[in-house]
Parts: structure tokens; C-alpha cells; sequence
């Protein structure tokens, strides 16, 4: 009987560490944005779903994902996005990155735009 106690013991530890470690792992992810990045023909470079941890921030995300490889600059008025997907917003050309939040045109840059879960975050290449 003690056998099948100490068993029955054993059992009930690795199955309650295995839900601890399971919650300790999804609790790493916070949410998970879309991401759309469209070029100026309208064609789609990047649709992806990105899960984001507290802390981390648009900026973050997209400079480290390998797909959209961000690149931009910081100023006083915060991130400027120039180039995604390989693609550069040019003055030459009179484009830039516009941003839109759940098909919504942002009314701030990428660098003061919170991540909230279920978000659906846009960059088109347009002319001004």
C-alpha cells in the first residue's frame, strides 16, 4: 500500500510541475499582433500573426523579425520608419511608410503605438 501511495505521490508532483511549466510558458506571451506590410503596387510582402511579450515594443519586433527587417531612424518626434521588406520610402519618389491600426490611419508613429492584443497593424507605401 505504502508503494502505491509513494506512486500515486509521484504521479500527482510530475503531473502538477508539468502544468507549472506549461503556465510559466504561455505566460511568457502576452498577445499577438497581424502584421501587413504592403508595398506601392498593393502588393502584400508580409502577413504574419506576432506574439509579443511585456515590454517589447513595434519597434523591437519588427527590426527583429527576419522577414520585415525594419530599418529607420530616431529623432525628437521618435521612430521614422524608411525602409521595410527590403523596400525604402524615398523623397526622390515622394513615399513614405503610412500606418494603419485596425484599418484605421494612425495619428502616431510606429514608436508611440501600444501593442494590444488581436491588433491588426498595417504599413503601405504611399506618396505624399
Amino acid at each position: 500500500m505504502k508503494k502505491l501511495f509513494k506512486i500515486f505521490t509521484l504521479v500527482l508532483l510530475l503531473s502538477f510541475t508539468l502544468i507549472l511549466v506549461g503556465c510559466k510558458q504561455k505566460s511568457d506571451v502576452q498577445g499577438e499582433v497581424t502584421i501587413v506590410v504592403v508595398d506601392g503596387d498593393k502588393k502584400e510582402l508580409f502577413n504574419e500573426k506576432v506574439s509579443f511579450k511585456e515590454g517589447d515594443t513595434y519597434v523591437a519586433l519588427l527590426e527583429a523579425n527576419e522577414k520585415i527587417k525594419m530599418k529607420g531612424s530616431t529623432s525628437e518626434y521618435g521612430y521614422f520608419i524608411e525602409n521595410l521588406c527590403g523596400i525604402a520610402s524615398s523623397n526622390d519618389n515622394k513615399t513614405f511608410w503610412a500606418i494603419y491600426v485596425n484599418n484605421e490611419s494612425s495619428m502616431v508613429g510606429i514608436s508611440q503605438i501600444p501593442l494590444k492584443d488581436k491588433d491588426i497593424i498595417k504599413f503601405a507605401l504611399e506618396t505624399w
